[in-house]
């Protein structure tokens, strides 16, 4: 009788190690986040009002302007480091209107950056050798956008400002202005210093303000109504409200 028992226990011992040896061992997952990611908020106002498309905003001169389109390009993000490195993103030029609040740019190594610079506008590359045809549809430069392309010759419309005008608030729209500007002359290029160790895993998020009362600075709104490749005062006033107008923080 010990000698079944002693039997019976010595084949439970075996069994139990061959049952140890077909398990598997546990499965130990470990994530490790190498990168980061690089996003930009977008806040549009009207002095301090929130902006929108359709609305009657007064200007400080007394007359009401109401916005039909309000378009413009931003792209050609990099960062740099202390040793001026440059991370690029490639491909990441977004068309933006009032709707638009948010852009997820891309990622990066995580390390410290010195300086952040992107275009509102196109860079001068791509708007002098490239045209809406080379890009995917899905592309912000592809030709479903070609409203905002003038020729090959003068490439890009940069930003676009389209609207109406009452000279008096009395509440009938007398005037419509329509502002066209491009070319490489008039991109503006925005930066600043960031001075940040960013994390793997930390998403840096980049905040811009867009106040469109400031693109109106200067002009008198009885005459200056329209600027595509000129006249040259009104465009150049016009690039320089943008960079009044364009804030990076």
């Amino acid at each position: 009788m010990k000698t079944l028992k002693y039997g019976l226990f010595t084949a439970l011992i075996a069994l139990s190690a061959i049952s140890c040896e077909d398990d598997p061992d546990p499965v130990v997952t470990t994530t490790t986040e190498e990168k980061a990611s690089l996003h930009l908020h977008i806040d549009h106002k009207f002095n301090t009002d929130n902006f929108s498309l359709d609305q009657n905003f007064t200007l400080t001169s007394g007359e009401v302007v109401k916005f039909s389109t309000a378009q413009f390009y931003l792209g050609n993000y990099k960062l740099m480091d202390d040793a001026q490195q440059m991370t690029g993103f490639p491909d990441s030029y977004l068309l933006v209107d009032p709707t638009v609040s948010h852009q997820n740019i891309g990622e990066m190594d995580a390390k410290h950056y010195h300086m952040v610079m992107l275009n509102m506008g196109v860079d001068s590359t791509t708007n002098t050798d490239f045209q809406p045809i080379d890009f995917a549809d899905s592309h912000a430069l592809a030709a479903k956008v070609n409203n905002m392309w003038w020729s090959w010759n003068a490439g890009y419309i940069f930003f676009k400002l389209e609207g109406e005008i009452d000279h008096d608030a009395d509440g009938t729209f007398d005037d419509v202005f329509e502002y066209h500007i491009g070319t490489n002359a008039n991109r503006l290029d925005l930066q600043k210093m960031l001075h940040k160790d960013v994390a793997a895993g930390e998403m840096l998020e980049l905040d811009l303000t867009v106040d469109y009362a400031k693109f109106f600075n200067g002009l008198d709104l009885s005459i200056d109504l329209q600027a595509h490749m000129g006249p040259p005062a009104i465009v150049a006033s016009l690039k320089a409200n943008a960079a009044l107008a364009f804030t990076l923080d």
